[in-house]
């Protein structure tokens, strides 16, 4: 149960930082110098107008508990449309060497999933991560969040950029990592992992934003954390880490599912799948 949790709320970090504070908007600039919580405010007004973008993001997991280490390495790609809700995303991961290749559908009410040339169809009942996850799509929820930790952000720029970074180890930023990886789990799971927080220690947790000072846009995302978990007496060891850039800030064309997805589309439950 904790090691799915963890995995969820990872791959969730993932996503939703990926998508952080994206704009088809430009706001006023020539603000003079900004410190690092000014700069996010800037991020989360730009926000407001978004209505789609594309992500692609780079992640590489690995976990090692009971003698034996399970690797993740994805690649992800994401074409994200606010309102109404609709996110087409494809993914290609490994599971011990075997390579597995996901194609989704998530929009308000259903879910398509393909998996081994198989589409099937799912009520969106809100009972799996990934479906948390899509809901907060709307950037300026992260932001906000991220506002309450901007005494611990550092703020660097150059000509064309600012870059925010966060980084640390041990109890000191264990609040920050909670927050970040239970927001996204289901409540249930979010309250259990919440629990089991004080048998955690975060070894390092790092992140960046490089973001464009003409736009507010923020082009690329990094994160890395290693953590180790207590379980039932046993310590497992976790590594992960996630390259992002996102794009076509309001310019993608509508999205939408194509009819041969619904009519080929098996229907089965939520359950069957979050397992």
């Amino acid at each position: 149960m904790l090691k799915k949790a963890i995995i969820a709320g990872v791959f969730s970090i993932g996503l939703i930082l990926s998508g952080c504070g994206q704009t088809g908007d430009q706001p006023a600039v020539g603000k003079g110098k900004l410190n690092a919580e000014q700069v996010l405010s800037e991020v989360e007004k730009a926000s407001g107008k978004l209505k789609n973008y594309e992500m692609t993001a780079k992640m590489d997991m690995e976990m090692e508990a009971n003698g034996q280490t399970m690797k993740m390495p994805s690649t992800i790609t994401s074409q994200i449309q606010l309102d109404p809700l609709l996110v087409h995303q494809k993914m290609n991961t490994e599971n011990n060497g075997t390579p597995i290749n996901l194609e989704m559908y998530v929009a308000k009410d259903e879910i398509y999933v393909n998996s081994q040339n198989q589409w099937v169809k799912m009520k969106n009942e809100g009972t799996t991560e990934l479906i948390k996850a899509t809901e907060n799509m709307n950037p300026s929820k992260k932001i906000e969040q991220m506002k309450k930790f901007a005494k611990d952000l550092s703020l660097n720029e150059d000509k064309d950029n600012y870059e925010i970074k966060f980084s640390g180890k041990g109890d000191s930023v264990k609040d920050f990592a909670k927050e970040m990886i239970t927001e996204n789990l289901e409540a249930k799971q979010a309250e259990a992992l919440k629990q089991q927080f004080d048998k955690m220690k975060i070894n390092e947790i790092s992140f960046g934003y490089t973001i464009d000072k003409k736009t507010f846009y923020p082009t690329k995302v990094s994160l890395d954390l290693n953590m180790d978990i207590g379980e039932n007496g046993q310590t497992a060891k976790m590594k992960m880490k996630m390259d992002s850039t996102s794009s076509k800030f309001n310019e993608l064309k509508d999205l939408s599912i194509p009819d041969d997805v619904k009519k080929n589309a098996k229907e089965v439950s939520p359950n069957n799948v979050a397992g």
